[in-house]
């Protein structure tokens, strides 16, 4: 079964080469990258070209954003599964294999999705999300409630549905990909496996932290709007031509890709202690007070745990 990948990609040049590593080292083959350069202003194209391997594919964009390079990749896709990775994050060696073998198994299934850790820009697992309550369970209907537990980057999704209901809409200049989970939903059935299937990288030239945080907030509640919509009426203000106009962007700049990291190693390093690996614990609160030396809770936090 071929496996198309969709790679929306703009400046990637740090961390395309890795990436595609993840990708192409994995233990399933039959695979094509689609990437799409949606302007890049820097190296990245000429390392992909370098790599010489025929299963990537390089198309131009338009700059049009996610949503618009995501659709154009679908487009000329020829497998039968469609996924997404995006140019700066990690597949784990095993993903493409077991969602395959598991949609082989389950047939009934259009699409399966796993879970995601969050990464630092050297690669560093920042937290630990196996720990959290999700359990492995059929979450259609979670979707259908307006839903999203895990990243769409880590979804397997069969090619024909993703076409039937059009891709990604590009009203939403993000949060694109909870619009699709949450459509994928009223038109598909998703099971969702407990199982590190991504890894997300945080730094400051991402989405999650260029984008501002005005506009994030917005398009995520807009999307849920929408679905009640569709629920209740059959379609929505953006089938209708009538949706809301976006915000102007105003960036929090305190949403740094540091702070995120760091909060996430504090969160990580209690989890690891209530496990009782004080050790591995105390490495984690002790990576986060590197990002933050100044931060007073994080110093408080450090002493709770060693006297615990």
């Amino acid at each position: 079964m071929l496996v198309s990948i969709i790679m929306p990609m703009r400046n990637a040049e740090s961390y395309i080469r890795q990436t595609l590593a993840s990708i192409l080292t994995g233990f399933y083959s039959n695979i094509e990258i689609i990437i799409v350069d949606d302007g890049s202003s820097d190296d990245s194209v000429n390392i992909i070209q370098q790599l010489n391997d025929p299963r990537i594919l390089i198309i131009p964009g338009e700059s049009k954003g996610i949503a618009a390079a995501f659709n154009k990749a679908l487009d000329v896709v020829r497998g039968e599964v469609v996924m997404r990775c995006d140019a700066d994050d990690l597949y784990t060696k095993d993903r493409i294999a077991w969602q395959i073998s598991w949609l082989k198994e389950n047939p009934k299934y259009d699409g399966v999705c796993g879970n995601f850790s969050m990464i630092d820009v050297k690669g560093v697992v920042v937290n630990d999300t196996l720990n959290s309550d999700c359990v492995s369970d059929d979450i259609t209907n979670e979707l259908k409630s307006g839903v999203t537990r895990t990243h769409f980057c880590t979804y397997a999704i069969k090619t024909n549905i993703l076409k039937k209901i059009n891709g990604c809409r590009e009203y939403f200049i993000t949060a694109e990909d909870v619009d699709l989970q949450l459509r994928l939903g009223e038109n598909s059935r998703i099971w969702y496996e407990h199982k590190v299937s991504y890894l997300y990288r945080l730094h400051d030239m991402s989405i999650t932290h260029s984008q501002p945080d005005n506009q994030r907030v917005f398009f995520e509640k807009t999307a849920k709007k929408f679905q009640k919509q569709r629920l209740s009426e059959g379609n929505d203000e953006l089938d209708n031509n009538s949706a809301p106009t976006p915000p102007p962007g105003k960036n929090n700049k305190s949403h740094s890709a540091d702070k995120h990291i760091t909060s996430m190693l504090v969160g990580s390093a209690w989890n690891l202690h209530q496990q009782g690996k004080k050790k591995e614990a105390l490495g984690r609160m002790f990576k986060a007070l590197s990002l933050s030396p100044i931060d007073f809770k994080i110093w408080k936090s450090m002493v709770a745990m060693i006297l615990k």
